[in-house]
């Protein structure tokens, strides 16, 4: 049988690079048919603890293939089968790891869900003496009743569950207290999908709860220790355990039950009965009031439970010392994770409140003054007013809950739509890009956070928050479903640009001015802070040098002389010297179709517009560009001449193929991997040309055209016109454009005092020709055809079934 080794990592996983692999080798005797493998190599990802998880499960699927194909003498082609089998199942349980819970809604989506329900279930709670309640300490808490349909789901019935609710608030408490309600009523619905819940089990309902609980503490309930370090903290550790699945099933559990009493203590009875031994009952109060702690704690030690009560039952002789015995282990066992000595203090008494005012308490100061006074009265007397000082204060249980004050939630809620209605955020990547955004700051401040709470020095923590917000994570798996300060507390992750958070930060300044210009508050908080970037890494350098330019210019597209293995696309030959000569942005010049190419008043230009779904930065982008004479001196005429005439051509033809947009992307996707490489593959044409370590962009071309104009002292206003800059002096805002005599006049003297003489269309397309015509007709890669001998993996020789 497989088990764990030494370093806490189950046998067969190996590692690989920065991924795991299960890695195991058959063994000889194993049935073998065509194509069987001799060892099995199947990825698991980059992210240990779900590699983990998959290894437990199949190691607990090959123990019992081999042991089922040899006991009963498999036939090679029936084994194969069953291995295909286990892979498929093997395929699904991976994917299934994206959703651990399935359809149950995290924390931090149920703070932007309808919390009607969770107030009428706190309404009902409070009627019937429990729901929110003010403790000694003069904060609120919450008294929960289980409904039958949660005992259910749980291990252990229980029948009160009390939680802080970390504010001095009632509105706040109620808010807070719904949110749970809301939870336990998701809980109570959900159907146990998702992957963690047939491997765990209750586990996964009590963590999934405490998630709940701790969301709705200050800082999401950062550093609140609610759980011994000795079990799970959460669903997402979870991933870190193995599975309740296990070849070893624990017997005689029925001797064991536990029970809440009426201080709210589990108390654990022993009853050997049902192993023979009659007479013999024990009662063992484990001083935890938390059903999560103490399921937690029992489904740890199930099976050392029942190895104890195994042993005891098979016994020749019962004695009493042998009963005591079993009883020691067992309380040794639940004192690795519970305090059988101190543990927790009783529950507070159920009490009614008539009176619909929030419930007040004794000060402090008072209470001390009273409690000192008391030592004048006889005995009786002082015993009846500590019982009175002692008393918890009642449960709000008034008819209506408090009005509901303005969350952050809802403030976002209304700013975007305010952003959608001006069409601010009109273009698609743009929007998506701000939502993504807002979703941080949510994340990050709290949907449920009360609007008026958010001081100067609460907006300085969120400001530090968000420095340390983990760079990618919802790409990664291993970040994506875990709790935002369970990611932070751990480390092990790379934060966020500085620049980024930046921005993070400003889009959170603009919601709060828009929320003080409509009145929503009544002061912005954030007036006058900044966001500090220093440390950030370098950014990308805006201007080419004199050098630069001519080693751009000297770069592969333009002086090879035998054709490369890269693609000669034709876009690759024409963006640097468009960018670079006519001080366009990069999607503007992807996006060109044949008819943007025209001659006006004798004037070759190109046209940047919005026709046919064309997209432009903004209204001022709209422009006619005469085209540049080195531009003109490379054969562009003659290549758009050549897209007009091929087959199929007509005036909307895009002039640059192999540029498609997929969704809401730009045309200018694949080029600008193209020009700068991207993380799997950082040889862009910029490394081509030496320029890799220079931190270079396309846009750059663009800043080194205006950056050139005021070298040469050109008309700076000419010059904003030509790259499409809207002049917002007052009288820029008199009379027509610039005409086209005028704008060709000013291009024209732009130079760069580089060599161009070596830099033709004719010489490029004489290298596509040797190298393959590619297509134009069609943005999809050329398809080859190629002939591929017939692969050995075993797949393929499985036999033809109806499910394939």
């Amino acid at each position: 049988m497989s088990k764990p080794t030494k370093h806490d990592r189950p046998t067969h996983l190996a590692c690989s690079g920065k991924a795991f692999q299960y890695y195991r080798t058959l063994p000889e005797s194993f049935p073998r048919a065509i194509g069987t493998p001799k060892q099995i190599r199947w990825a698991l990802g980059s992210n240990l603890a779900i590699a983990k998880l998959c290894t437990y499960k199949l190691n607990l699927a090959f123990d019992n293939l081999v042991s089922n194909a040899l006991m009963h003498s498999w036939t090679g082609q029936r084994a194969l089968q069953a291995l295909e089998s286990i892979r498929k199942e093997h395929v699904q349980h991976l994917q299934g790891l994206v959703l651990p819970l399935g359809d149950l809604p995290s924390p931090h989506r149920l703070t932007s869900s309808d919390l009607s329900e969770g107030y009428q279930h706190l309404n009902l709670a409070m009627k019937d003496g429990y729901g929110v309640a003010m403790g000694r300490d003069g904060r609120y808490r919450l008294k929960i009743k289980p409904s039958a349909e949660l005992l259910t789901r749980c291990l252990i019935h229980f029948n009160r569950l009390d939680w802080p609710l970390d504010t001095d608030e009632l509105e706040v408490a109620c808010w807070r207290a719904a949110y749970i309600y809301q939870a336990l009523a998701a809980l109570e619905r959900w159907s146990g999908n998702g992957m963690l819940y047939p491997l765990h089990g209750h586990r996964v309902v009590v963590l999934a709860l405490h998630d709940y609980l701790t969301y709705i503490r200050e800082s999401h309930g950062v550093g609140l220790q609610t759980i011994p370090s000795s079990l799970p903290q959460s669903v997402s550790d979870l991933l870190k355990h193995p599975p309740l699945d296990s070849p070893y099933r624990p017997k005689h559990l029925n001797c064991l039950h536990i029970c809440q009493d009426a201080e709210g203590f589990f108390i654990l009875e022993m009853d050997f009965s049902p192993l023979g031994i009659t007479g013999v009952t024990h009662k063992l109060n484990l001083k935890c009031t938390s059903v999560i702690v103490v399921t937690l704690a029992i489904s740890f030690l199930m099976h050392e439970f029942g190895e104890i009560l195994t042993c005891l039952g098979q016994a020749e002789h019962h004695t009493h010392d042998l009963s005591s015995k079993a009883v020691h282990q067992i309380e040794e066992l639940l004192s690795r994770h519970l305090d059988l000595e101190h543990g927790d203090k009783p529950l507070d008494a159920l009490l009614l409140q008539s009176s619909e005012s929030p419930p007040e308490t004794i000060d402090p100061k008072i209470s001390a003054a009273i409690t000192a006074m008391a030592s004048l009265l006889p005995k009786a007397q002082q015993n009846a007013l500590q019982q009175l000082l002692d008393a918890p204060p009642p449960v709000y249980s008034g008819n209506e809950l408090p009005s509901r004050a303005l969350r952050f939630g809802e403030m976002v809620k209304s700013f975007s739509s305010q952003q959608d209605r001006e069409q601010t955020w009109s273009h698609p990547r743009t929007r998506q890009l701000n939502h993504s955004r807002l979703e941080v700051l949510l994340e990050i401040v709290g949907a449920d956070r009360v609007v008026s709470t958010l001081t100067r020095a609460e907006l300085i923590r969120i400001r530090d928050s968000i420095r340390l917000y983990p760079r990618n994570r919802n790409k990664l798996v291993g970040y994506r479903q875990t709790p935002l300060h369970e990611v932070i507390t751990q480390g092990n992750y790379t934060p966020i640009n500085p620049r980024t958070g930046k921005q993070y930060f400003e889009l959170l300044q603009r919601i709060l001015r828009y929320a003080r210009d409509h009145e929503l508050i009544a002061e912005d908080q954030s007036n006058g802070l900044t966001f500090n970037t220093k440390g950030a890494p370098n950014a990308r350098r805006r201007t080419y040098s004199h050098g630069q330019i001519e080693k751009l210019l000297q770069g592969p597209v333009y002086t090879l002389t035998q054709p490369e293995r890269w693609r000669l696309d034709d876009y690759k030959f024409w963006l640097p010297l468009l960018g670079l000569f006519q001080g366009a942005r990069l999607n503007e010049l992807c996006q060109l179709r044949v008819e943007d190419v025209r001659q006006e008043q004798d004037i070759w230009i190109i046209s940047i517009n919005d026709q046919g779904g064309k997209r432009l930065k903004n209204s001022g982008s709209s422009r006619d560009i005469p085209l540049h004479v080195a531009v003109l001196n490379a054969g562009f005429l003659e290549f758009v001449q050549q897209r007009r005439a091929e087959p199929g051509s007509t005036p909307k033809t895009q002039l640059f193929t192999g540029l498609p947009s997929y969704g809401i992307g730009y045309n200018s996707h694949i080029a600008s991997k193209w020009f700068l490489g991207n993380s799997s593959n950082s040889a862009g044409y910029l490394a081509q040309c030496g320029l890799a370590e220079d931190q270079l962009t396309f846009h750059g071309l663009r800043h080194s055209f205006v950056t050139q104009a005021r070298n040469q002292n050109l008309n700076i206003l000419v010059v904003k016109a030509l790259v499409g800059h809207i002049d917002s002096s007052v009288t820029g805002g008199y009379g027509d454009s610039y005409p086209l005599s005028v704008l060709n006049e000013v291009l024209q003297q732009i130079d760069y005092k580089v060599g161009l003489q070596h830099i033709h269309y004719q010489h490029y397309e004489w290298l596509k020709t040797l190298q393959g015509k590619v297509s134009r007709t069609s943005t999809a890669p050329t398809q080859h055809n190629t002939t591929r001998r017939k692969s050995n993996n075993w797949r393929y020789h499985l036999p033809y079934s109806s499910e394939s």
